[in-house]
């Protein structure tokens, strides 16, 4: 995708609402913080918080006239773009992952050889956002109480590890309260487990 003649490319995913950049080679830091952040457009008129790249279906964008561009038009004229062809990603259940642009000089589509190639990347990507997902989620389980969400004593000394060397780095001091729940056991007997769990995440 890099190696495309007028092309820059940028690889986005789409986590808790917001897109976030993956990577970016050759974008533009300006252009790359316009883009960092952006929520799915609920309509055809989009706001400046609102992704304009995203489509569900492979699109060749005219940023130049393009209304939805309109809020980075200065940016994308300054650097001489004129087109984006986007390409959203999904899991094989259909969910949006995230998506897959390529910012270029010009604002022709792609040609057929380039969108094999296109297609070909967001598979790639797809695998490659749903095994960082997995890899999230199996850390959080690693790190987390499964009954309360509560970080576990093994994250919990790395977090102690980590505050003590940074207050020796920066000569401050660090303070540790800690609390205890008397009679969670009667709680738990009485109300139910559920309702422990409630009270030690609260």
């Amino acid at each position: 995708i890099a190696g495309m003649p007028g092309g820059i490319p940028a690889f986005f995913q789409f986590s808790d609402g917001l897109f976030v950049c993956l990577s970016a080679p050759g974008v533009p830091a300006s252009l790359l913080m316009a883009m960092q952040g952006l929520r799915v457009p609920e309509n055809e008129v989009r706001t400046a918080a609102e992704a304009p790249f995203w489509s569900y279906e492979p699109t060749a964008f005219d940023v130049r006239t393009d209304p939805g561009w309109t809020w980075t038009r200065p940016l994308l004229d300054l650097y001489g773009l004129a087109g984006c062809w986007s390409w959203p990603v999904f899991s094989p259940s259909g969910e949006a992952l995230g998506a897959m642009l390529v910012f270029r000089t010009d604002a022709l589509p792609p040609e057929a050889e380039e969108t094999e190639l296109l297609n070909c990347a967001g598979r790639i990507l797809a695998l490659l956002i749903e095994q960082r997902l997995l890899i999230d989620d199996l850390r959080y389980q690693a790190e987390h109480d499964c009954m309360t969400g509560a970080v576990n004593s093994v994250a919990f000394e790395k977090l102690l590890e980590h505050e003590i060397a940074l207050a020796d780095d920066n000569q401050r001091v660090v303070s540790l309260v800690c609390l205890n729940v008397d009679r969670i056991g009667t709680v738990n007997n009485l109300l139910g487990r559920h309702v422990g769990d409630r009270l030690l995440r609260d």
